[in-house]
C-alpha cells in the first residue's frame, strides 16, 4: 500500500514538472504565457493574409506591454500592407524609441508613411536619409553586431583587470580554503555584481530572424524615394511655380541628350514665389536627373519640343538662372501641362501647404 502511495505520489510529482517546463517553454520571448499566445496568434494571421485581424492583435499586445519591439515591428509589416499611414508611423517611432539601431531598416517606412500624411518636409528629410543608409550599406544587423563586438571586449577588458587584480589562493586565508565562508560567499556575489553578463546571455538579447521579418528590398526603398521626388507634394517645394506659355527654343546644331537647347516661355500667373521676369529662359532638359544614359538611337528633333502657345505649369526649384537659364524640378518632371486635371491639383496642394 506505501508503495503504491510513493507511486502516485511520483507521478503527480512528475506531470507538475513537465506542465512547469511547458509553461516556460510558453512563455517564449514576450515573457507571458499571454502575451505570447497574443503574438502568436497575430504572427500567424498576418501569414494568412489576414492583415487587418492581425493589426487589432498586435495592438492587443502593445496595450499589455508597449515596451516590446517585435510587436510595433509586426503592427508595421501588417500596416504597410494595409496601406494605414497612421499605424506605420505610429510603429516606426515606437521602434525608434526601442531600439534606434532599427533606423537603417525602417527609415523608408516612416518616410513614405509621412509623405501620405501630408507631412512633405518631415518625409523629405527622412527618404533622403534612407537613401544614405542604402548607399553606405548600413543596417541593423550590423549595427547591432557592432554594439554586440563592443559589449565582448568591454568585458574581456574587466575580465582581465579582474584577474590582475585578483589575489591567488593561500591556505592562510580562510575564505579561499572554505569556499562555503561568509566571507567567500560576498567575495563571490560582489565579483558577480561587477561583472556584465556573459555572451550567451547577450546573444540572448540579440533580436531572432523569427520575430524580425526581413525589411524592404534596397531597390524597393530606392523606388520609393523615386516616386517621392517625381511627385506635385515635392516639386511643391519649388521656390518658384508658374503657369508659362511656350514660345520657342534656340536652334542650334549642337542638342544633345545632355545638352538641351534654352526654351522661352511666356509667364501668364505665378502660382507660388517671387515675381520673374514676364520672359522666362528654360534649360529645357529631355530627362530625370538620374537618367543621364541616352535611349538607343536617341536623335533630336522639334518634333520633340511643345506645341508654340502650349500652356504649362513650370516649377522652379531655385529661382536663379544658371548660364541665363532656370533649372527646373528634377529635370523633365518640373514642366507638367497645364490641364484641367493637374491645374487642379496643383491648386489644392498649394491651398493646403497655405493653410498650414
Amino acid at each position: 500500500m506505501i508503495y503504491i502511495l510513493l507511486l502516485i505520489l511520483f507521478c503527480l510529482n512528475l506531470s507538475s514538472a513537465k506542465a512547469d517546463q511547458s509553461q516556460s517553454d510558453a512563455v517564449g520571448e514576450t515573457g507571458s504565457i499571454t502575451l505570447t499566445r497574443i503574438y502568436t496568434k497575430a504572427l500567424e494571421l498576418s501569414k494568412l493574409g489576414q492583415k487587418s485581424a492581425a493589426i487589432l492583435q498586435f495592438k492587443k499586445a502593445i496595450a499589455v506591454n508597449p515596451d516590446f519591439v517585435d510587436f510595433y515591428i509586426g503592427l508595421l509589416n501588417a500596416s504597410i500592407d494595409q496601406k494605414n499611414w497612421s499605424d506605420v508611423s505610429y510603429a516606426v517611432q515606437n521602434i525608434f524609441r526601442l531600439d534606434p539601431a532599427y533606423k537603417p531598416d525602417y527609415t523608408i517606412d516612416y518616410g513614405e508613411a509621412l509623405y501620405h500624411l501630408g507631412k512633405y518636409d518631415e518625409a523629405e528629410a527622412n527618404l533622403k536619409t534612407a537613401l544614405t543608409y542604402i548607399d553606405k550599406n548600413i543596417t541593423s544587423e550590423k549595427l547591432h553586431k557592432e554594439a554586440q563586438s563592443k559589449k565582448d571586449k568591454e568585458q574581456e577588458v574587466i575580465t582581465k583587470k579582474l584577474e590582475t587584480t585578483t589575489p591567488p589562493p593561500s591556505s592562510s586565508s580562510p575564505s579561499q580554503a572554505n569556499p562555503s565562508s561568509p566571507q567567500a560567499n560576498s567575495s563571490v556575489t560582489n565579483l558577480d555584481k561587477s561583472a556584465p553578463v556573459n555572451s550567451e546571455n547577450q546573444a540572448q538579447e540579440t533580436p531572432k530572424d523569427i520575430y524580425h521579418p526581413a525589411k524592404r528590398p534596397d531597390q524597393d526603398a530606392k523606388k520609393i524615394v523615386e516616386q517621392y521626388r517625381q511627385s506635385y507634394e515635392a516639386a511643391l517645394k519649388s521656390e518658384s511655380i508658374l503657369l508659362a506659355q511656350y514660345e520657342g527654343y534656340d536652334k542650334t546644331d549642337d542638342i544633345r541628350y545632355n545638352h538641351p537647347p534654352k526654351a522661352y516661355y511666356h509667364i501668364k500667373k505665378v502660382l507660388k514665389g517671387p515675381p520673374l521676369n514676364a520672359s522666362l529662359p528654360i534649360r529645357y532638359d529631355f530627362h530625370l536627373p538620374k537618367d543621364t544614359q541616352a535611349p538607343p538611337n536617341w536623335k533630336f528633333s522639334s518634333d520633340i519640343m511643345p506645341k508654340p502657345g502650349s500652356l504649362w505649369i513650370i516649377f522652379i526649384e531655385n529661382a536663379l538662372t544658371k548660364h541665363g537659364m532656370y533649372e527646373t524640378f528634377e529635370g523633365s518632371y518640373g514642366r507638367q501641362e497645364a490641364n484641367d486635371e493637374n491645374l487642379n491639383k496643383i491648386y489644392d496642394l498649394i491651398d493646403k501647404s497655405s493653410g498650414q
